[in-house]
């Protein structure tokens, strides 16, 4: 499984249908320091921008399953290991909710991003498995941390920790 070309795939598929009333722009820098180099389009203020890393988490593991009788192996599990962050940039001086006074929340962070992007990606992404790739995967991790004022480019949104899971 190509998983750069996978989430590029998938990303399209979101954009397409303008997902959760997102347009959304997929990199792969691979590394997180990367994303500071990471050239976004004209659409960067307003699309979701999703970056692909894979170096804070194990890439690829196999576990192989044994018959208990005769030893002989029965199955073999791969998983692909990554991180999805899906941010969007915010000026620093926005309140993350209501911390200064006299600002009205609905302009928050929490409000603008945080919590519209949380909706959209966290127990239910849709991911087009079959329509990509043309078999299933199972989806044995999804687990996110929120982000805020995260790189230079302050950007607010969440990085998800993901693992998929193909039995051979």
């Amino acid at each position: 499984m190509d998983i750069v070309q996978f989430w590029q795939h998938q990303i399209q598929i979101w954009n397409d249908e303008n997902k959760c009333g997102f347009c959304w722009e997929f990199g792969a820098p691979l590394t997180e320091s990367a994303i500071e180099v990471q050239q976004a389009s004209t659409n960067k203020e307003c699309c979701v921008q999703v970056f692909l890393v894979r170096d804070k988490v194990t890439p690829f593991s196999t576990s192989n399953v044994y018959d208990n009788v005769t030893g002989l192996l029965t199955n073999r599990v791969c998983n692909t290991g990554f991180q999805l962050i899906f941010v969007l940039p915010v000026s620093m001086g926005t309140n993350n909710f209501n911390e200064i006074k006299g600002h009205p929340t609905n302009e928050s962070k929490w409000s603008t991003v945080l919590s519209r992007l949380e909706q959209c990606i966290s127990c239910d992404a849709n991911i087009a498995f079959c329509e990509i790739l043309g078999s299933s995967r199972r989806i044995t991790t999804w687990s996110g941390a929120q982000l805020i004022n995260y790189t230079t480019e302050n950007y607010s949104g969440y990085r998800l920790t993901v693992q998929f899971q193909t039995q051979n």
